[in-house]
């Protein structure tokens, strides 16, 4: 594809994002460039193989209004990879950051919505992200009147929000009996993915860890939601990694905000009321989260899109 860098957008350890314009199709679009830093060529060359399969192989498969899409991929294989696909407006964090607190409950509802869309679509192919985080959800804004605080409070799931959010970065994607190990981000991980001491734990897990799963998808866009509305102090509490605890305590914090709030907090959680058995339970997921929280709407079983 005959294409021109126009500027770089974010980067990262393994990458840089780039603007860039396709001649061809006379339009803007995003390229992700994986190189390698010339560091360990062993871990290059497992993480570009996992990358592969996730953003190469499963990504351009999968057709689904909120999950970013890409089109065109090359250089597997290779010191450097590029993968194309449709240029976002910016990140959910960015956007949290660049709005008044008093947006946050809104935003959140909106933004797990369309979220839970996603994994309910990802839940139904049996694959797993594994790296939900406000990093990785991503937004257009589709530059339509909305005027007044009113008509933001009386909107409801299935009405009109400004901003469209679609999961990207599937990197660490791949099917749910694939996956041989947890990777991702700790401060988004479930309680399960931890080695447990507690004898009195209900889960029969033995201490042991479990691997990562539909429902750790679920706790990390649940933790996702709680940064959003940064109740508990939430989003200091990840920065700083919650000393106390490192990413486990960080995950039973968490937890603790979702359980006071099912034994009568204040609102404190309001917005995820239900959440606790939602997140707790051990039966199937997909859907149960939509159809506990938004009736339905959006899930694939049934409902509005």
């Amino acid at each position: 594809m005959r294409h021109l860098l126009l500027d770089e957008i974010a980067s990262g350890s393994f990458g840089t994002v780039y603007r860039a314009f396709d001649f061809k199709h006379s339009r803007v679009f995003a390229i992700k460039v994986l190189h390698d830093e010339g560091g360990d060529d062993g871990l290059w060359a497992n993480w570009q193989a996992a990358a592969y399969r996730g953003e190469g192989l499963i990504l351009p498969s999968l057709n689904h209004q909120h999950i970013i899409r890409s089109f065109h991929s090359q250089g597997w294989g290779t010191p450097r990879v590029e993968i194309h696909m449709d240029l976002m407006d910016g990140t959910l964090r960015a956007l949290a950051h660049s709005r008044p607190s008093a947006t946050y409950p809104l935003l959140a509802h909106h933004a797990l919505h369309q979220m839970l869309q996603a994994l309910d679509y990802l839940d139904s192919l049996d694959l797993v992200h594994r790296d939900i985080k406000p990093d990785n959800i991503f937004y257009t804004y589709t530059h339509s009147t909305f005027h007044s605080q009113v008509q933001q409070q009386q909107l409801h799931p299935g009405g009109h929000y400004p901003y469209h959010f679609r999961l990207g970065d599937f990197g660490l994607c791949d099917h749910a009996s694939r996956i041989p190990r947890t990777l991702g981000t700790k401060m988004f991980f479930a309680p399960e993915l931890f080695p447990d001491d507690d004898d009195d734990d209900d889960d029969d897990r033995g201490g042991l860890p479990q691997l990562q799963s539909h429902k750790s998808d679920v706790w990390a866009l649940y933790v996702t939601t709680l940064w959003t509305l940064d109740v508990g102090q939430v989003r200091a509490a990840a920065a700083l990694g919650w000393r106390n605890g490192g990413a486990a305590g960080f995950a039973a914090y968490v937890g603790g905000l979702v359980e006071e709030e099912e034994e009568g907090g204040k609102g404190k959680v309001g917005a995820l009321r239900g959440w606790r058995r939602l997140i707790r339970g051990r039966g199937g997921v997909r859907g149960e989260v939509l159809g506990g929280l938004f009736g339905g709407v959006g899930g694939l079983g049934g409902g509005e899109g």
